[in-house]
């Protein structure tokens, strides 16, 4: 099944969102259009069909109607590192600052307090990592007497 277009880009009625890209050695290259950019899934001699790319995405505009990001996306933010617990601490005490000036001297003990027990532990994992497990553990290390 051969698509002929002068373009090389051909859109498929029967499947919304999908198109198909025929290169130079006539191979089928499908993508599908996401949050108005082409995002490429496959080719056919890579065993990717119209149907493939067609559910790859219907999954994607289901979890993003429901919240959450699909599997290719959160393993990438995963592989980024995601948001630090550092920077969320920074944030914190930054605008507790802004919002509370006649306590700063309060606010700066208690980013004293976070540096000297927090940081070393939590400080550079991204907070997608840190378990509840973890803070348990912490839990106990500090409440044991020395």
């Amino acid at each position: 099944m051969a698509l002929m277009s002068y373009n090389k880009f051909a859109n498929t009625n029967k499947y919304p969102g999908v198109r198909i890209y025929i290169s130079e050695n006539n191979d089928m290259i499908f993508y599908v259009r996401l949050d108005g950019k082409d995002i490429k899934v496959g080719s056919k001699s890579e065993g990717v069909n119209i149907t493939y790319a067609y559910n790859k995405k219907k999954e994607y505009d289901t979890k993003k109607r429901n919240g959450e990001l699909p599997d290719s996306i959160a393993k990438k933010q995963l592989a980024k590192g995601g948001l630090k617990f550092d920077d969320i601490a920074k944030a914190f005490f930054d605008y507790k600052l802004e919002q509370t000036p006649d306590k700063t001297e309060n606010i700066k003990e208690q980013i004293c307090m976070y540096e000297q027990y927090h940081k070393s532990k939590f400080g550079s994992l991204a907070t997608s990592l840190i378990s509840s497990e973890m803070i348990q553990d912490f839990k106990i290390i500090v409440n044991t007497p020395f």
